[in-house]
């Protein structure tokens, strides 16, 4: 099973580990909601946008929405 590592890209170019082992994400109501194997929220990122979905690499990058 594929579980994400989920990074929120801050200013300068740096990421910040904001969950791990996610298997879902959705973005509802102005933030990215993240959530585990057996749909438990694990996390939310308020004003927050999907860059990237790696699988390969298993990475979900996340930035400030502008």
């Amino acid at each position: 099973m594929c579980l994400f590592k989920v990074y929120l890209e801050e200013g300068g170019g740096s990421r910040r580990l904001v969950a791990q082992e996610v298997s879902a994400a959705e973005k509802a109501g102005g933030k990215v909601r993240l959530f585990s194997s057996t749909l438990k929220e694990v996390a939310s990122v308020e004003g927050a946008e999907i860059v990237r979905v790696d699988t390969l690499n298993e990475v979900l990058l996340l930035k400030a929405s502008t």
